[in-house]
């Protein structure tokens, strides 16, 4: 019941911030703080970047992209290894679903009771990739694989992932 409302607090915060046109761009447990009652508070927002609001009209989701559309890059070296998504790695542009591979990132390593530490981007995804494809047939461990999706169309939101019925 613990690690439910840890996620659902972790994907709220996250769907609040996209909602509000925000991406966190570094969420990780070390950026996550809990109360007793193990409410969520994310912090450390010195690499937030708020994205184009007039590129969400009409979405259900935004999934702004940075790049050329927007005129915000980011820099790869920014962030921790571990926790950054794919195409942050591979140095395209990428949208708001990749804090929700953060967060699919933190829950794994809830769900798993260890923590992934790697130096290099490299040995991080494929570290991911060999727990991941561990996981047993279970809710909370199929929404760990829906944030975990490499390729970020494929990718659960966070509003997605809250409507997961782990929740």
């Amino acid at each position: 019941a613990d690690k439910v409302r840890i996620a659902h607090g972790l994907l709220s915060g996250g769907a609040y911030l996209h909602r509000n046109g925000i991406i966190h761009r570094d969420i990780k447990g070390d950026n996550i703080m809990l109360s007793e009652d193990f409410s969520v508070v994310l912090i450390d927002f010195s690499l937030a970047k708020l994205v184009n609001a007039a590129m969400f009209e009409g979405s259900s989701e935004p999934q702004n992209r940075f790049g050329d559309i927007s005129g915000a890059t980011h820099t790869v070296s920014q962030g921790t290894p571990t926790y950054r998504a794919p195409e942050v790695i591979r140095q395209e542009p990428y949208g708001l679903t990749s804090d929700c591979w953060s967060v699919g990132v933190v829950l794994l390593e809830l769900l798993t009771g260890h923590t992934l530490k790697v130096e290099k981007d490299g040995q991080a995804l494929r570290l991911i990739e060999e727990v991941k494809t561990k996981l047993p047939d279970q809710p909370f461990a199929n929404l760990v694989r829906g944030l975990l999706e490499v390729d970020p169309l494929k990718r659960l939101g966070a509003r997605a992932a809250l409507n997961s019925n782990v929740f």
